[in-house]
């Protein structure tokens, strides 16, 4: 089978923050990692995160991680996407997801708002495709790369 170089995006959200040394030792482990930063996003780059959401979800989610710090990890390797998606964990729920993914490890199900809907406070964000992987690429880590840091 033919390896595919690629890269790809994980993003440690604001409720993984305090566990970035064991979960970038997990990353390391798997990936070459690219760059790594901790910063804000803006409302632009969270809208093309997460700009396919609902509205009401997608304002819980702007108002918690815009105010808060995150840390993107662009890596690559060898089915990078594939490798990512199954590290990060492949459900939205952390408790669905495989025994020592980042979402089942580190991951929350916090009731919210008035009728206290279940809000999933999985950990991270990954990318799941190569057209996605392009885009949050291009949104996150262009002005990096246009200062020469990449």
């Amino acid at each position: 089978m033919a390896r595919r170089y690629s890269e790809a995006m994980l993003i440690l959200k604001p409720e993984s923050m305090h566990a970035l040394i064991p979960i970038r030792r997990m990353i390391a482990a798997r990936f070459q990692i690219r760059f790594s930063a901790a910063r804000r996003l803006t409302p632009k780059e969270l809208y093309d995160l997460y700009g396919d959401l609902d509205e009401r979800l997608w304002r819980m989610t702007a108002a918690y991680v815009a105010n808060r710090r995150v840390q993107l990890f662009l890596l690559f390797g060898a089915h990078t996407i594939e490798r990512a998606v199954a590290l990060a964990g492949h459900k939205t729920r952390p408790q669905d997801c495989r025994s020592g993914s980042i979402r089942r490890r580190y991951g929350k199900a916090i009731p919210i708002g008035w009728n206290m809907t279940t809000y999933w406070r999985n950990a991270v964000h990954r990318t799941q495709s190569s057209a996605e992987a392009r885009i949050q690429i291009t949104a996150l880590i262009a002005r990096h790369r246009r200062s020469g840091l990449l």
